[in-house]
């Protein structure tokens, strides 16, 4: 069995993976930045769970894709109802 597990991707190519190594409650994420300056190290090692990962991305704190995810300033979110 492998010790990587993809579970995410994003439109730039960008790969997310979990690394399979450490129970399941426990297993970090890896991600492969396809478009990085030359030179500069491709991958991020995250030290959290999925839910971490993906909060980590969202706010800003980590940044291991290509593409940003969220824009600058606040962000409100709305249901379906109050569009």
């Amino acid at each position: 069995m492998s010790s990587l597990l993809l579970f995410t991707h994003s439109a730039s190519g960008d790969v997310v993976l979990w690394l399979r190594r450490r129970a399941p409650d426990s297993r970090r994420a890896a991600a492969f930045r396809r478009q990085a300056r030359y030179g500069a190290n491709c991958w991020t090692i995250f030290d959290g769970g999925t839910a971490q990962f993906f909060l980590s991305v969202l706010t800003g704190v980590v940044n291991p894709l290509s593409e940003r995810s969220a824009g600058t300033g606040s962000h409100l979110f709305v249901n379906r109802r109050e569009v």
